[in-house]
């Protein structure tokens, strides 16, 4: 710690010493002790039990991930600083990027301030606390509990920690002032934009901290990115001592502007100088780049940019990564940027949160246009603290992120009624809906007070109370989430209910600002169902979202739930924790799902065999070929033709419809490659992958394997893999002589379009697995060769709280070949309510007869989940 330090002050001497008129911007990530507790003032500095760490921190890395009740409370961070003796006339500002959510601050055992609110960046000035050439002890306290700061709930995990950047600004004691609301002091609106002129007007906020007048220049550049200057204008102004003024440059004008947008992301560079009037001497300077355009949103035509009409296509985005939360440096954020550059889309909602400014600058360098938002998110509170925070971090995200070309608007409220109905008694829910409507009314004007130029908007959910109440009626666009086809309903019903929503308010302008479908690699069906989590399923239901989405102008822009797959806690579907909706994984590694958003949208010739998530496929074989299964290989591609071939044979040319095309293979036991490729010279394009197969003989009887391993997901319409063991359980099937599968008995749904249940089932991994549940069968039959074998069979009954379908005592006897191996059994009493039980048996294949296992009710119905059938010899 002694020698970090020591390096800290030294690099900051060199940096103060070289420059004397300059800012110095330095991050202090580096060295941290943090500890999972409160820390009293006085005891900051004994060293024990203090972690090393380094920033960006959350201490929620391990437990966001495995517990739904992660952990929530106060955790302490500090750090030494050693601030040079030559540093003694500078103002030191010290700026936090990101910390969630609740900072108190302290520096050398004294109060400096404190921050509400995860999202926006914050900071001090902390010169006249800080003891020069000696060492400075930082103590931060973070709180992530969110007690009256925004989002009170929501479908994120809250990340405890300092999250992004730390960094300390020293500047002269003239200079540019961080503004009220942590800005950089400097805001640039273009009021005025055409083809012919744009007209530039910049607010500086210059400070004199001395003690003396001072006369200074203020002085604006605006550069080409080649370095041309297109605009300048200068200032002479008078500073009086301990004075803080705004001065405003607006005489900037360029000609002839080359415009942002998203194919051609212009930026003009802006310099703003501080002088003395006397000696011409750089005092403070700041650079900003900036974007010339103009926009607007019409409710029958949609979205126009620089006066072209413009659908916006784009996607949601979190901010976390897995493993890691939501401690994330910079690259991470611009990372994501260039996959949504790469795969076509426009559009960007910030989901639900302002998120780092290395995003936004990645925006505008690539063209990205985007929707930003505060987390007022499911449900408001009524306390008056609740509503001053949410204000607070509207203005902190407005002031902070101003200068970028790429915000078109301006959000608060996602879903905000979701949690009336389950939270709000009935006698008070009308006051809860007045009392929202206030809200809204305020921050709206807060928004077009600060910023006329950007439009305001709001996401919400399918719900009649949004229009009853008139929420639907405040903001500029209204956003819809609507999951028709997902969350119960079909999804040609999504374009019912958009359709209605145009024809009762036809000039309001729509985005459909969510829509998705769960996924999860382990899970595969060639009969897609709602909530089943299969890969096939989300497919389905983008292709038939996006072509609706795309014909119709009136749909000003969409953005799909979600990019990426993010942390959840609350979440216990197919993945407890994970909000698995996104067109990536966790990591970013793209799911086949999104190269048809990339075929669908690049310019760039795309084709891609849509089996990097089903490369390593389980089936039964065909009839009439015991050593063959006709299987689907899909084909996404902006081509109009492409031809595929399996180890070296083709099986033809198709058209591409809606940019994809299936072809059935019969696909033989082993290793199969696969090549799709273009027939047209002038539009070329290929893409080459190999899938592994694995053949169950459909005559079970017939076959001769002695490494014999059938696995049964029963209750589901999917197969499902182990991704550590690579065994798969096939969908569940009806039992054909010779064969094997289920007698009698039915799926269980416990919601009309959930297949199976989604509370988490413990001591598993593969969770999937026991939350479908075949029930009321009276058994499977297995027509196996004579032999031994062992049979597996896995159980775990509901929680009895959304037990309404099942009876809420099952009892049943379990009999292999005849033998009773569990009698009377009831899951629940051993211990199978919401937990893995797996059960294996030792039987016997003999003279001819197979595997019977025969499930007889005694009180309620039969339940079971899985079943795994080995041949032992």
């Amino acid at each position: 710690m002694k020698m970090i330090s020591k390096i800290f002050c030294f690099v900051l001497v060199i940096l103060i010493s070289s420059n004397l008129c300059a800012r110095t911007v330095v991050s202090i990530n580096d060295s941290w002790g943090f500890a999972k507790r409160d820390i009293a003032i006085g005891a900051v500095s004994d060293e024990t039990n203090w972690e090393k760490v380094n920033l960006p921190h959350t201490w929620n890395a391990q437990d966001g991930y495995v517990d739904k009740n992660y952990f929530r409370g106060t955790c302490s961070y500090k750090k030494m600083l050693t601030m040079p003796s030559v540093a003694v006339d500078k103002v030191i500002y010290l700026q936090f990027e990101g910390v969630l959510s609740f900072a108190q601050v302290y520096l050398n055992g004294k109060w400096v301030g404190e921050h509400k609110g995860g999202y926006t960046a914050f900071g001090f000035d902390i010169s006249k606390a800080v003891l020069f050439g000696q060492k400075n002890e930082l103590l931060v306290k973070v709180n992530n509990e969110n007690k009256d700061i925004a989002p009170l709930h929501g479908d994120f995990t809250c990340w405890g920690g300092i999250y992004r950047d730390v960094k300390l600004i020293t500047t002269e004691k003239v200079r540019f002032a961080v503004g009220k609301y942590a800005d950089d002091g400097i805001l640039i609106r273009t009021p005025q934009v055409s083809a012919d002129n744009a007209s530039v007007h910049i607010l500086a906020q210059l400070s004199n901290q001395s003690l003396v007048s001072q006369k200074v220049i203020l002085k604006s550049i605006i550069r080409k990115q080649t370095g041309e200057i297109v605009a300048s204008q200068s200032l002479k102004v008078a500073l009086n001592p301990l004075e803080s003024i705004p001065i405003v440059l607006d005489k900037l004008k360029v000609k002839s502007p080359s415009l942002w947008s998203p194919e051609s992301p212009n930026l003009y560079v802006v310099e703003t100088l501080m002088m003395d009037q006397k000696s011409n001497q750089i005092i403070d300077q700041l650079t900003n780049n900036i974007g010339f355009r103009w926009f607007s949103m019409d409710g029958q035509k949609g979205f126009f940019l620089n006066g072209k009409h413009l659908k916006l296509v784009g996607v949601n985005r979190h901010q976390d990564f897995d493993g890691l939360g939501s401690a994330l440096t910079d690259d991470f954020h611009r990372s994501d940027v260039q996959i949504m550059k790469d795969m076509g889309v426009n559009f960007l909602r910030i989901a639900h949160y302002p998120q780092d400014k290395a995003l936004l600058d990645a925006c505008d360098k690539q063209g990205i246009l985007a929707w930003e938002e505060i987390p007022m998110v499911d449900i408001v509170s009524f306390n008056d603290d609740y509503y001053a925070n949410c204000e607070t971090n509207l203005k902190e995200m407005i002031y902070q992120h101003l200068n970028h070309p790429s915000v078109i608007a301006w959000g608060f409220m996602n879903e905000i009624y979701l949690w009336v109905n389950k939270t709000i008694p009935k006698e008070k829910r009308e006051s809860y809906y007045k009392h929202t409507v206030a809200i809204a009314h305020k921050l709206d004007s807060v928004v077009h007070k600060i910023d006329p130029s950007r439009l305001t908007t709001m996401a919400l959910h399918v719900d009649s109370a949004y229009e009853t109440s008139g929420l639907a009626k405040i903001t500029d666009v209204v956003g819809w989430n609507v999951y028709k086809g997902w969350y119960g309903d079909e999804m040609s019903d999504f374009c019912k209910f958009m359709d209605a929503q145009h024809a009762d308010f036809p000039n309001r302008p729509l985005i459909v600002s969510e829509y998705g479908a769960g996924s999860d690699r382990r899970i595969h069906t060639q009969h897609g169902q709602s909530f089943d989590f299969s890969m096939e399923y989300q497919q389905q239901f983008h292709e038939a979202y996006l072509p609706y989405i795309l014909a119709r102008d009136y749909i000003a822009g969409s953005s799909m739930w979600n990019m990426n797959d993010f942390g959840s806690a609350d979440r216990d579907e197919s993945m407890p924790r994970i909000n698995n909706k996104g067109l990536l994984y966790y990591n970013r590694e793209p799911k086949d799902i999104y190269y048809y958003y990339q075929a669908m949208l690049s310019k760039s010739s795309v084709v891609h065999i849509a089996t990097n998530d089903w490369f390593l496929r389980t089936a039964v074989s065909e009839l009439d070929n015991q050593k063959v299964s006709l299987q689907p290989v899909k084909v996404y591609s902006n081509l109009n033709e492409a031809e595929l071939l399996v180890d070296g044979h083709s099986y033809g040319i198709k058209k591409m419809v809606n940019c994809n095309a299936v072809w059935s293979v019969p696909f033989h036991n082993g290793k199969s490659t696969i090549v799709a490729r273009s027939v047209d010279k002038a539009h070329p394009g290929q893409d080459a992958t190999t899938v592994e197969f694995k053949i169950i003989p459909s005559d079970l009887q017939a076959s001769s394997n002695q490494s014999l391993e059938i696995g049964v997901n029963c209750g589901s319409n999917c197969d499902f893999t182990d991704d550590k063991s690579k065994f798969t359980w096939l969908a569940d099937r009806p039992y054909k002589e010779r064969g094997f599968g289920y007698m009698g008995g039915e799926i269980y749904k416990s919601k009309p379009w959930v297949v199976g249940f989604i509370d988490q089932v413990f001591e598993t991994r593969n969770v999937p697995l026991f939350q479908t549940i075949r029930y009321g069968a009276t058994g499977y039959r297995f027509d196996v060769p004579n032999g031994e074998y062992e049979v597996e069979l896995s159980f775990t009954e509901p929680n009895t709280a959304n037990q309404k379908i099942l009876p809420k005592e099952n009892v049943f006897d379990v009999v292999v070949n005849g033998i009773v191996v569990f009698p009377a059994y009831n899951i629940a009493e051993n211990g199978g309510r919401l937990f893995s039980i797996t059960k294996k048996i030792a039987t016997k294949a003999v003279s001819g007869l197979g595997i019977n296992i025969e499930l007889k009710a005694i009180k309620g119905t039969t339940l079971i989940s899985a079943i795994k059938v080995v041949r032992v010899i």
